[in-house]
This record gives structure tokens, sequence and C-alpha cells, in this order.
């Protein structure tokens, strides 16, 4: 049985960066056009929670954050797949970054949402929904990436013993 690695093919590594590119790009207009605009259209149409326009805005803003950090770290931690460099430990500092930003993207949401349960003002029961989703989710894969986190160290810890052997 052969247990050597194989990084992912040149395509594949290309189709990913490719997709991660798309994200972030994605993300980047999410935060400068469209949660603007979402922002100014709930002011308008909620007068009465206005004045919460922009505290939601820069929550909003800081959570798509967190999410460009993942893409960001997913990148850096694709370049090491490809130079075989993946099972040293400066890529578990990318997977701790990586987690961190779940959580705090997962605090950011629960935060939000406590604010607006307890205030004066309850919004929608769908905004409600898409905050407590937003939270379990940034949180479920945020305690993914500890597990992987945990699988990744064990394999530099063989790889390093391997390479003392040899």
């Amino acid at each position: 049985m052969d247990t050597s690695f194989t990084p992912p093919s040149a395509l594949a590594a290309r189709l990913l960066f490719a997709g991660l590119a798309m994200l972030f790009l994605g993300c980047l207009i999410l935060q400068a056009l469209f949660l603007p605009l979402l922002a100014a259209e709930a002011a308008r149409e909620a007068p009465e929670v206005a004045y919460l326009r922009y505290p939601i805005l820069v929550v909003a803003i800081l959570t798509v954050g967190c999410i460009e950090v993942v893409i960001a770290a997913t990148a850096v931690l694709l370049v090491k797949t490809r130079r075989r460099v993946i099972f040293r430990s400066d890529a578990l500092r990318w997977v701790t970054v990586m987690s961190a930003a779940s959580f705090v993207a997962s605090g950011l949401c629960v935060a939000t949402f406590a604010y607006l349960a307890l205030g004066p003002q309850v919004l929608p029961p769908p905004v409600m929904l898409v905050l407590v989703g937003t939270a379990v989710a940034a949180a479920c894969v945020g305690l993914i990436l500890v597990v992987l986190k945990s699988l990744l160290s064990a394999a530099v810890f063989l790889t390093d013993e391997l390479a003392g052997v040899v």
C-alpha cells in the first residue's frame, strides 16, 4: 500500500484558487455595495429601528471579513499543499487563524442576536433565524477546524519523527 502524499493536481489547484478568488471578490462586493444598500433599505422600511443601521452594518461587514480571513488562509494552505510543505508546524498557525475567525464570526452573530432579542424592538423572525443559523454554522466550522488541526498536528509530529529516523 502506497502511503506517500500526493498533492492535488495542477488543474484541481487552479480550479480551487479560481473558486476562492471568486468567493473573496463576492465578499468584497457584498461588503462594499450590498450590505450598505441593504442597511439603508432596512432603515427606510422600518424607521423604528433605523438607529440600528450602522451598528448592524459594522457587525455584518466584520462577519464577512471573518469569511475573507478563512478564504485567504485556505489559499495559503493550498499553496503549502501544492509545494508539499503542508506537514510543517507553520501550517498549524493558519488552521488556528481559520478557526479563530470562525469563532469570532459566531460570537458576533450571538452578540447581535442577544442585543436584538433583549432590545426594545424585536426584528422579524427570519432575521433572527438567519443570525442563529449563521452563529451555529460558524461555530460548527470552527469546531471542525479544531479537530482538523489536531489531525494536522499529529501528521506534523509523525513527519518530524520520520525525518529524525531517516
